[in-house]
């Protein structure tokens, strides 16, 4: 699935003049956790709570 996002994003790339550069398409690192993650991250942002780094 991400060939073919990245093939049609090349494709965009090429037709569109203004377009130079071409972002890099891969799958993200927590998968099917980045939702929650995510979700957790702005929450804490929102109530002033300390955002820690995670790690791999």
């Amino acid at each position: 699935m991400i060939d073919r996002i990245d093939e049609k994003l090349g494709n965009i790339v090429n037709a569109v003049r203004l377009a130079r550069i071409k972002p890099v398409i891969a799958a993200c690192t927590f998968r099917e956790n980045a939702n929650l993650l995510g979700a957790v991250y702005g929450f804490m942002k929102e109530s002033g709570k300390e955002v820690l780094e995670v790690k791999n």
